[in-house]
């Protein structure tokens, strides 16, 4: 948890009662039990003399001291009459410290909303009070509620008004108007106050992915704290600098920052350091943990267990003994004899004690929710159950309620109790998915693990549902999670909340939707046809055998191998996918198949699948889309052919020369009406003019690129050097936002997934969808540039015979080359695939 400003606001005066300064000097020596005395001797004694802001004050240093001793009830109690006796007085700054105090004591409670309501009443009375410096101090600290709320752009934007930068806003915030965001703050004349700001900023920047920045500015703050020789702040800093330098995949150097920040609190000894101190050691430990390098975490872990009882309890040691315990559970996972459970279990009944007595709920509810887990390691499943219905029912915390929902509805799986497991993954992903919008744009890292705690929702509920013979009614909510959990995927690579998600397009009468699902022991397909039933089948091969065959398929596509080599694999994928609803497709004469695919699957093109006589290909139009919500909506009218169209045929290091790209831009601008843009010229400049200024619906881009699973790894190159996705995608963001006709076909010649990235046509999809494109064409491998060339102009000129059909158009021009004795192998045909609308 953030550290709140806090006493150092509570003004001094030297003529308190005695009693009440003895009391001040014993709570700052840290002689909690003896401030207690004197503070309680104090308040009665001012009370008999009718001094009433001295006692309200002496209050709130009882508050305090009871803070730091972990008792709240008390510290509620005291902070409460203090501020009751304040009531009936003019409002005054002393007022607004108490105010200040009872936030404090309410943040730490895990009752953000009431705290933020406080420091905002904190801020008028300071603000009324011509007080600058509290005034500040309040709008940081309501910065930090918003940043333990999640809301990290809020709180991000609330900073930047609060000094003087509200001009700019952390949405669209870039290199240059960063630098002018610190120059502005660097200018406010109060050291500590810069110092809070700038590392708040950089946690929040931190969360919203913008990592150089968040190091800049968490930087900034440290270097202000140390010039100052403030060592109470010094420790938060270089916590939250390695955190980021973590999340920049700096291992080592995190690791020497969270030892630091570990060490310097230890040796200040206060209360709230050593809250520092154990959130630095639980983050050394998972980051141990995470980096395999288990005997420094073992070792470690035996040090936080000596470091624990020295600890007082509070919202802030509870969560991080949990991430510490977290963290020893995925140690033991990676353990060839793993620790048996009992300490931990032990361990975490403490916590519970210590949420229960702060009466802190949320705290409760996660402590519950691991006991739960525990208890279903050990096979105790009727405890397991009880526990995390608890965990469920304290559950504050959206972000937990679905993980124990899931946790819940696993238990009862293993129980054998379907329909009650169904029931609630049901309930899992409803609640998932309201949160999702508020997680999505945040750093990966620290909004939630899609892979292990979200996916395995989605495709447990999917499995349960299609057991047995599953109703209309089962298979259209099937239907409904896979499409879901393909939103969820590409959004968790897009870190992006600004999808448009569509009401899937009316089936024509002529199209086969065929979506395919890899679940714990099996391969389900599900298929939608025009105007009939949704059909089911689970495929004959298991993950492990899927797994295996599509790696060897993808190898056969090697130019090395002979032609023919790859048809063992092509039958038999089309044996487990497409024969057992040959029938089905006919009966409805189907022409056009749509293909929502899953895991490995995807790098895998279904043009080569082959029944014996012909391929998939030569039977129908296919095309690919990563869920037909995440279509942009169809356009009316036929594809206009007019485009632009890019490429780089020169080398620019350390890419190699495209020789065929500079004839396939010239004939492409021979077939189309076109502006072109080859070598020097297809710079991002140029790209962002000729967008603006020629609003073709076709954009063809040839040239290197790559789609990785990585969305920091997906790029294409122009002269300037890379242009990532999301560079990308704001260029076509600024067109579109200009009402400019929409691109209608963005054609990616030359780039490929990621070699050995199982997961890499993420990046295909995210290119496409980001884009805003309606349909996206583009390749699976780098293919010769030559074939390439060929390919893409003959696709044109099938486009412009079958008036703008898509599908039609990459089949011929795919067939074409198929035909071709120099291409007949299915390296230089088969990758090329169409993402998106096929019309």
């Amino acid at each position: 948890m953030a550290q709140s400003l806090d006493r150092e606001t509570i003004p001094e005066d030297s003529n308190l009662n005695l009693l009440l300064e003895q009391g001040k000097k014993q709570y700052e020596m840290g002689q909690f039990r003896a401030a207690i005395a004197t503070l309680q001797a104090a308040s009665l004694s001012l009370e008999k003399q009718g001094k009433i802001s001295e006692q309200a004050q002496s209050l709130q240093y009882l508050s305090w001291t009871y803070q730091a001793l972990g008792q709240y009830q008390e510290a509620e109690r005291a902070i409460l009459q203090s501020l009751a006796l304040l009531q009936t007085q003019s409002p005054s700054l002393l007022l607004a410290t108490v105010r200040n105090t009872l936030a404090h004591l309410q943040l730490i409670q895990g009752q953000p909303d009431r705290a933020l309501i406080n420091w905002q009443r904190a801020e008028e009375l300071y603000r009324n009070n011509n007080d600058k410096i509290g005034e500040l101090g309040s709008q940081i600290n309501q910065a930090q509620v918003l940043e333990e709320q999640g809301k990290y752009r809020l709180a991000c934007d609330r900073l930047l008004v609060a000094f003087g930068a509200g001009n700019w806003h952390c949405k669209t915030l870039d290199e240059t108007n960063f630098e002018l965001v610190l120059q502005t703050i660097q200018q406010n004349p109060y050291p500590i106050l810069k110092g809070l700001a700038l590392r708040s900023l950089g946690v929040s920047l931190q969360a919203l992915g913008s990592l150089h920045q968040s190091q800049e500015a968490i930087a900034a703050s440290l270097e202000i704290f140390q010039t100052l020789d403030r060592p109470s702040e010094i420790p938060q800093s270089l916590l939250v600098l390695g955190n980021t330098e973590r999340f920049l995949g700096e291992t080592q150097t995190a690791l020497e920052m969270y030892k630091k920040a570990a060490k310097m609190a230890r040796s200040q000894g206060k209360i709230e350091d050593l809250n520092i101190a154990i959130e630095s050691l639980a983050n050394q430990f998972s980051l141990l943990v995470e980096s395999d390098r288990l005997e420094e975490a073992e070792n470690l872990f035996r040090e936080i267990q000596v470091f624990i009882p020295s600890l007082s309890p509070s919202e802030t040691t509870i969560y991080a003994q949990l991430n510490v315990i977290r963290s020893w559970l995925q140690l033991q996972q990676k353990q060839e004899n793993p620790a048996d459970y009992t300490e931990i279990s032990h361990l975490l009944a403490s916590l519970y004690q210590q949420a229960k007595k702060s009466d802190n709920s949320r705290a409760e509810s996660q402590v519950l929710g691991m006991l739960g887990y525990l208890y279903g390691k050990t096979n105790r499943l009727e405890d397991a159950i009880a526990l995390t219905q608890q965990a469920i029912a304290l559950s504050q915390d959206v972000e937990f309620l679905y993980e124990w929902q899931g946790q819940l509805a696993n238990f009862l799986e293993i129980q054998g109790q379907k329909e009650a497991a169904i029931a609630t993954y049901r309930e899992a992903i409803s609640t998932f998915e309201k949160l999702r919008l508020d997680l999505i744009g945040l750093n990966p890292k620290i909004r939630y693990n899609f892979r292990d705690r979200i996916e395995p929702i989605y495709r447990n509920y999917i499995a349960l549902q299609l057991q047995s013979q599953p109703s209309q009614q089962q298979l259209q909510e099937v239907k409904k999670a896979i499409e879901g959990l393909r939103i969820t995927e590409l959004e968790d690579f897009l870190q992006e909340v600004c999808l448009t998600h569509h009401s899937p397009p009316e089936s024509e009468t002529e199209l086969a939707t065929i979506y395919t699902m890899i679940l714990g022991d099996r391969l389900e397909i599900l298929v939608s046809l025009p105007h009939e039933k949704l059909h089911h089948y689970p495929a004959q091969i298991t993950p492990a055998e899927l797994q295996e065959l599509t790696a060897q398929f993808r190898q056969s596509f090697s130019p090395i191998f002979p032609s023919q080599y790859h048809r063992q694999y092509a039958e038999k994928l089309y044996e487990k996918l497409i024969q057992p609803l040959e029938n089905e497709l006919k009966n409805n004469q189907i022409s056009t198949l749509a293909f929502v695919l899953d895991g490995t699957l995807q790098n895998v093109p279904m043009a080569v699948l082959h029944n014996g006589e012909n391929y998939l290909l030569e039977e129908y139009e296919l095309v690919v889309n990563p869920g037909l919500q995440l279509l942009a909506e169809r356009s009316p009218k036929k594809l206009e052919l007019k485009a632009i169209a890019a490429g780089l045929s020169e080398a620019r290091e350390p890419f190699t020369p495209l020789p065929a790209v500079a004839g396939e831009v010239t004939a492409i601008g021979q077939q189309l009406a076109s502006e072109i843009l080859l070598n020097e010229d297809f710079t991002v400049a140029n790209l962002q003019k000729i967008l603006s200024d020629r609003p073709f619906p076709i954009l063809h881009l040839a040239t290197h690129g790559q789609f990785s699973s990585h969305i920091e790894d997906t790029f294409l190159l122009t002269w300037d050097g890379p242009l990532n996705l999301k560079a990308f995608a704001h260029l076509l963001w600024e067109r579109e936002s200009g009402k400019a006709i929409p691109i209608e076909l963005l054609v990616l010649s030359a780039c490929q997934t990621a070699k050995g990235d199982d997961r890499a046509t993420l990046g295909l999809a995210g290119m496409a969808v980001r884009s805003g494109a309606r349909s996206t064409l583009a390749s699976l491998w780098s293919v010769n540039d030559e074939s390439t060339a060929q390919i893409m102009v003959t696709f044109y000129q099938f486009l412009a015979h079958f008036q703008g059909d898509r599908a039609k158009a990459l089949r011929q021009a795919q067939i074409s080359l198929l035909h071709n004795p120099n291409y007949q192998h299915p390296y230089y045909w088969a990758p090329f695939i169409l993402v998106g609308y096929w019309r």
